[in-house]
């Protein structure tokens, strides 16, 4: 698996032995707050969206790890249209480093390059101010606010090739 690092931080493509990590990450209560689907992912039911999505020409998973040490992931899945939705998880103690940050930039840059990816989309609950920032800080555009399952939602867009993307 190739690895792109600058300053201790690194993000590699997720593979099969990241399957208990990105589960704990993903069902930890901090990212479960953050997240459009809240209830706990049971062990089963990641192992087949897991398999799924690594064996998935458009969806990709990087593990963001500093120091060696994993820190979240970041992922990327494509729709029809051609737009790719953008998502990060980070555990706590990794959280307000600026790694995620760095993350999302070095993400957009890897789908650019090696995905041909020009669009992409974040969508972040409106009560997660930290994403909102993220997003807004790397060169995403507000473009919509709207309710989905119940849940206040913010998305933000950004073409590949605007700030963040050169």
């Amino acid at each position: 698996m190739r690895k792109t690092t600058v300053s201790g931080l690194s993000l590699r493509k997720a593979g099969l032995e990241d399957k208990a990590f990105l589960l704990e990450v993903r069902n930890s209560p901090e990212v479960r707050l953050q997240s459009k689907t809240q209830e706990l992912i049971a062990e089963s039911t990641h192992k087949k969206w897991f398999r799924a999505q690594l064996g998935s020409p458009v969806s990709v998973i990087w593990i963001l790890e500093y120091q060696g040490q994993q820190e979240g992931y970041l992922r990327a899945q494509e729709n029809r249209s051609g737009r790719w939705l953008l998502s990060i998880a980070l555990r706590t103690d990794a959280q307000g480093k600026g790694h995620g940050t760095w993350a999302v930039q070095e993400g957009c840059r890897l789908l650019r390059e090696r995905y041909g990816a020009k669009r992409l989309t974040a969508e972040v609950l409106a009560t997660n101010t930290a994403g909102r920032r993220l997003f807004k800080g790397v060169g995403f555009v507000e473009k919509e606010r709207m309710q989905e399952g119940g849940l206040h939602l913010v998305r933000f867009e950004c073409e590949l090739g605007c700030s963040l993307g050169q």
